[in-house]
């Protein structure tokens, strides 16, 4: 298991053609499994998790759980048509019991697996 600190929108600032050589994981392979939570609510940083997200993810490999406390319906649906955007993942929501808050707070949570890497 390995945790990083990384800053999502100096990855996206980079040019894609440098980001493999500049932000490298200390350990050689990609990570099998990528946990999120309560990342998505301030719109202006989709674009930088998303790059992210598909940066570091496998097709093939790399599982993704993102969980999201549901505060605006629109910035939650602006992240899923980003994610979908390349057409490289396969996306479910994972559905709650009756009782879907947890410590009073509402909250969605979607598994993605990556199928394809991005067309060039």
């Amino acid at each position: 298991m390995s945790v990083e600190i990384l800053d999502w929108c100096e990855l996206h600032r980079a040019p894609e053609s440098s980001r493999e050589r500049h932000f490298r994981l200390p350990h050689a392979d990609p990570p099998d499994i990528v946990i999120a939570s309560d990342c998505i609510y301030n719109p202006a940083l989709i674009p930088a998790f998303v790059a992210t997200l598909c940066h570091y993810a496998q097709a093939g490999r790399t599982v993704a759980i993102i969980v999201v406390e549901l505060r605006a319906s629109d910035v939650v649906q602006e992240f899923l048509t980003a994610w979908r955007a390349d057409g490289c993942w396969e996306i479910w929501r994972l559905e709650g019991g009756e009782d879907r808050g947890w410590l009073g707070v509402d909250f969605a949570a979607w598994v993605g697996w990556k199928v394809m890497e991005a067309r060039a």
